[in-house]
């Protein structure tokens, strides 16, 4: 747990302080950013220490808990990260090497129905790596309610539309991906009326707006009661994470097409062959969007691989004018930690 929050943190602000011990007294709690390597030099010695700790499996009540599964697909994520842009960084075959280790292990597997992953009773199940658990209408989410059209009665409290996807993400999907109709909700019949609503991918109005579903949950009775986990780590991340590190390692290898094509498929399409290396990344990262769509992975993604500013540039659904520069790339450090801690430094550009 502590290396899967430093790696949020490493990602999203650069380096942060580094606190290994409890905190028992007021003496020297102010405490200065470490570098970024050695962020990440304190994430993997975790995630290696967890491997050899944990686990495989867990049953009963202990399902859900942190296994040695889960570390070792982190850690490829880690590897993955630090890779970045450098083709020919050692990261990327220590990234396939663990990432085997996941797929070896026959511990995990894709579910036929892309629906079947979020589904209530699959919680912990084959394609979970780890994943937030909550509990219905006890200690639930509000995903349902939050992500529901603006005042739609089809859940509990109705709608209230704070997200919602761009119809270039909503395009990107073919008419034929059976992940395209579970990820989103496009019309539903009104419980009064009768009449069934259509939803739209340009209507500026969040009541008409295409709503992401795939985390919906309806059979909470309040709203902030759904009980679907929200996924941190799939299976199918690990095989598209796989899939880049070996062409990156080795150029596109059959076992990287058939990773790669273990998710198309599943989605319904059909499987690719004879790409080049470049084609056959550009494919990956179409495939990691469409799969991991609204799971956490895409900022990061277009971080690792240099392409955030051209995406959020070229994002202009709903008459946006997005405006971003180089240093964006890393969130500010927030006011209050700094007034809070004056060995902290804020980050350039801010």
């Amino acid at each position: 747990l502590r290396a899967l929050h430093y790696f949020t943190l490493v990602r999203f602000f650069g380096g942060v302080p580094l606190v290994l011990t409890e905190t028992t007294t007021l003496n020297d709690i102010e405490v200065a950013r470490a570098s970024v390597d050695q962020v990440y030099e304190q994430i993997q010695s975790d995630l290696t220490e967890a491997i050899s700790s944990l686990p495989a499996t867990y049953t009963g009540a202990s399902v859900g808990r942190a296994t040695s599964g889960a570390a070792k697909g982190l850690l490829g994520k880690v590897y993955l990260t630090r890779a970045g842009t450098d083709q020919n960084s050692a990261y990327w075959k220590m990234a396939a090497d663990i990432l085997k280790e996941v797929i070896s292990s026959n511990s995990y597997a894709l579910w036929d129905d892309y629906a079947d992953v979020f589904a209530l009773q699959n919680r912990g199940a084959k394609e979970s790596l780890f994943e937030v658990m909550y509990l219905t209408d006890i200690a639930g989410n509000n995903f349902s309610t939050g992500y529901a059209p603006r005042g739609a009665p089809i859940v509990p409290g109705s709608g209230s539309g704070i997200l919602r996807p761009s119809k270039a993400l909503f395009n990107l999907y073919t008419e034929d991906d059976l992940r395209k109709p579970v990820t989103f909700l496009t019309r539903y019949i009104h419980p009064t009326t009768g009449q069934t609503v259509t939803l739209s991918a340009d209507d500026p109005d969040p009541a008409r707006a295409i709503s992401f579903w795939k985390l919906a949950d309806l059979t909470n009775a309040t709203s902030g009661g759904s009980a679907k986990s929200f996924p941190i780590l799939r299976y199918s991340d690990v095989l598209l994470m796989y899939a880049e590190a070996l062409n990156e390692a080795n150029g596109p290898v059959t076992e990287a097409f058939d990773a790669l094509n273990k998710v198309r498929e599943r989605a319904g399409l059909e499987p690719l062959a004879g790409l080049g290396k470049e084609a056959f990344r550009a494919a990956v990262w179409q495939e990691r969007r469409l799969e991991l769509c609204f799971e956490g992975h895409r900022w990061f993604d277009l971080v690792r691989t240099g392409r955030l500013i051209a995406a959020v540039q070229s994002e202009t659904s709903f008459s946006r004018n997005p405006k971003i520069a180089s240093h964006h790339i890393l969130y500010p450090i927030p006011q209050r930690e700094i007034d809070a801690n004056s060995e902290l430094r804020q980050n350039d550009g801010y």
